[in-house]
């Protein structure tokens, strides 16, 4: 027993001896440095691998249909388009502006019952002079749809911010109180009326802010928004204009009133002046006598 004990120990004691002898290696150390690359390498590339399972199991479970149609989050806001859709439309009377020229309102008057009217919209017809389609100039709700005996069959649109279309002149109707357009609709067809009976087949369309007749011309190509704006400054425009000739005529009144008191002030002074002059005289008159 005693000599394997011995044995033992003899190999313990030569173990510090072989592993100097492996660190005098010049492989030994760079072996180690690439062995730990390499292990880290590994550890990394495995990590990603597990995060990219983990999202690819996630993303299975989402809950989007890509078959479904894509529902646009806001409706783009419409703006007024002429209510024709036919070629060859020609405006046959245009719309009455108090601002236009002597020539282009005479152009814009109607003539009924030995008078004359100015138009409050435009009347479209065809240079043919065939019936064609109506069409709402912008989405709403029909408001009115009546056949009238001077006006033919009239349909009114209502939307919002208070502001309506008119279409007169129709031969039919095809929607009714209530019913909801689109823009483009089909609502009726030209026709005559006894109105303007000059106009033939035509359509009559009036674009209306709180009841107040506003030019189509100028309002194709805007939101019902833009219109009810523009008409608002158009009216504080207007107030300011009378405030500014109130203010002019009020001055104009204080400049009279001063001519009318420097006025009565001299007037007073060329009086005292001549009795003064008077009593001159009449005192010489008594120093003399």
């Amino acid at each position: 027993m005693v000599p394997e004990v011995i044995k033992m120990k003899d190999h313990e004691k030569e173990m510090p001896s072989k592993m100097k002898r492996l660190f005098r290696k010049r492989w030994f150390f760079p072996a180690v440095y690439l062995s730990v690359a390499a292990i880290i390498i590994a550890t990394v590339l495995w990590m990603q691998n597990g995060n990219e399972s983990a999202t690819e199991e996630e993303g299975t479970g989402t809950a989007h249909n890509y078959d479904e149609e894509a529902v646009p989050t806001a409706k783009q806001q419409e703006v007024f388009v002429e209510p024709v859709l036919a070629k060859d439309i020609e405006v046959k009377v245009p719309f009455y502006d108090e601002k236009a020229s002597a020539e282009e309102q005479e152009s814009a008057l109607v003539f009924y019952n030995n008078k004359y009217y100015q138009n409050k919209g435009m009347d479209y017809t065809l240079k043919s002079g065939e019936t064609f389609d109506v069409t709402a100039a912008m989405s709403g709700t029909v408001a009115k749809a009546e056949k009238d005996a001077l006006l033919g069959h009239v349909v009114e649109l209502k939307h919002s911010d208070g502001i309506t279309t008119i279409y007169q002149s129709l031969a039919n109707s095809s929607v009714k109180v209530g019913d909801k357009v689109e823009q483009g609709d089909v609502i009726g067809e030209a026709g005559r009326n006894q109105f303007n009976k000059d106009a033939g087949v035509h359509v009559h369309f009036e674009i209306r802010d709180n009841g107040k007749p506003v030019n189509p011309l100028d309002s194709y190509g805007k939101t019902v928004s833009a219109i009810s704006s523009s008409e608002d400054a158009e009216v504080t425009s207007e107030s300011e204009a009378d405030l500014e000739e109130q203010a002019n005529e009020e001055n104009n009144n204080a400049e009279n009133n001063n001519e009318e008191n420097n006025n009565e002030n001299n007037n007073q002074k060329q009086e005292k002046t001549e009795n003064n002059a008077k009593q001159k005289d009449a005192t010489s008159s008594m120093t003399n006598a």
